[in-house]
This record gives structure tokens, C-alpha cells and sequence, in this order.
């Protein structure tokens, strides 16, 4: 990479404003220390109409995605998200979160770790407009779970032989 190049990049990622970078920072906070007790606290830092994805859930607008921690905290027992990593998309309204969750369930004989990586997008004023999740959920998830998960080993090494 060129020195004029490293420079534009610095510079792009200075326009960063405080607001965003609070928000940000609300919004791992929230993650890090999320409990089925803290749930609503997402108000905080989201905007109402915040839209929320993964491989299990769509959730649209604060309400919808309290429904869809409520319904999981019940469902998993414990679980811990640590922000191991984060970098900001050159938009400077989009932020990359590597993280690693801890679930503890009385459904699992173990605690299942998964990592994934997400993709957030702020406003203008710091509120998290929307968070869509990206992990390997057939190696992280899938190829656990008992029976499906012996069933699609079994495939798979008949189509990979």
C-alpha cells in the first residue's frame, strides 16, 4: 500500500465523530454485560426502529428484538458475549464487532462457544439503525446437535469421499 494511500485511509477513519464512537462504545457495553435482566436497556443506544439479523431471528423495531432476547434467555440459560475485536467501514457510519459467545444451557452437556462477526450501522447521532450477525453456523451450531448433527457428518463425508 502506498503512503498516499495509508494517509487517505487515516483520514477517512478520522471523520469518525465522538457521537458515533460513543455509540459504539454504549452498544459493546451493552452486549458485554447483557443479561435477561438488562434487556430493555437497548433503548439506550438504539434507534427504535433498529433492525436486527441473524441465522435464527429478523427482528424489526426495539419491541421485536426484546421479544427475541426474552424468548432466548428463557430458552439457553447463560450466555456471555465478549467484543474481541472491532474496526470502522470507511462509510464511517458502519462498525465491524468480532465476537465470541459463551452459552451455558442446561441443553448442552458443555458450554458451546461460538464466533462470529457483525456488521453495525449508526446514525448520525450514535444510535444503532441496525446489527446483522454473521457466523459459520453448520460447523458452530449444527454439526453439534446430536442426531441432525451426525446426520449431516454422515453426508458429508459421503459427498466429500
Amino acid at each position: 500500500m502506498t503512503s498516499s494511500a495509508r494517509k487517505t485511509m487515516t483520514e477517512e477513519n478520522t471523520i469518525v465523530t465522538p457521537k458515533l464512537k460513543r455509540g459504539l462504545e454504549d452498544y459493546i457495553s451493552y452486549w458485554e454485560k447483557l443479561s435477561s435482566r438488562s434487556i430493555r436497556l437497548i433503548e439506550k443506544s438504539a434507534h427504535p426502529l433498529f433492525h436486527y439479523t441473524c441465522h435464527f431471528y429478523d427482528t424489526n423495531g426495539i419491541g421485536d428484538f426484546e421479544a427475541m432476547l426474552t424468548h432466548l434467555y428463557k430458552n439457553i440459560g447463560r450466555m456471555k458475549i465478549k467484543i474481541t475485536d472491532r474496526a470502522w467501514g470507511t462509510d464511517n457510519h458502519t462498525a465491524y464487532l468480532r465476537w465470541s459467545c459463551h452459552v451455558h444451557s442446561p441443553n448442552f452437556k458443555k458450554e458451546w462457544i461460538f464466533n462470529g462477526m457483525s456488521e453495525v450501522a449508526l446514525s448520525d447521532d450514535g444510535k444503532i439503525m441496525s446489527h446483522i450477525d454473521h457466523w459459520d453456523t453448520g460447523k458452530q451450531f449444527y454439526l453439534r446437535l446430536p442426531l441432525i448433527g451426525w446426520l449431516i457428518r454422515k453426508t458429508l463425508r459421503k459427498m466429500f469421499k
